[in-house]
């Protein structure tokens, strides 16, 4: 289970040393195209699931974007108070997710 996937480089390291499925957590869509471009090779081995994951049950959250992609935000885990860029994004609850999938790594 990778929670903030971002382009896919644990997932696939994940997937070339056996594992036999992951699940790629990523809430920004630019960097969710990037990641099902680069686990594609690994078919329905990689689940990418286009959604933060939060610990609390809410359908969509806020997800601060930062001038990096891979150091995006979600409001519950902002560390700034700088003004950024914002957009909507899915949500899934972290608690379901690991009672669903019962993973045996999660990064």
């Amino acid at each position: 289970m990778d929670a903030g996937a971002y382009v896919g480089t644990f997932a696939a390291a994940a997937l070339e040393e056996g594992a036999a499925r992951v699940y790629c957590y990523e809430p920004a869509p630019k960097n969710a195209n990037r990641l099902r471009d680069n686990l594609r090779r690994y078919a329905d081995r990689a689940v990418v699931v286009e959604a933060a994951l939060i610990g609390e049950r809410d359908e969509a959250v806020s997800l601060r974007l930062s001038g990096f992609d891979g150091a995006h935000q979600t409001e519950f885990a902002v560390t700034s108070d700088a003004p950024k860029r914002s957009i909507t994004v899915s949500a899934v609850y972290f608690r379901d997710q690991l009672l669903h999938i019962c993973p045996d790594v999660l990064k």
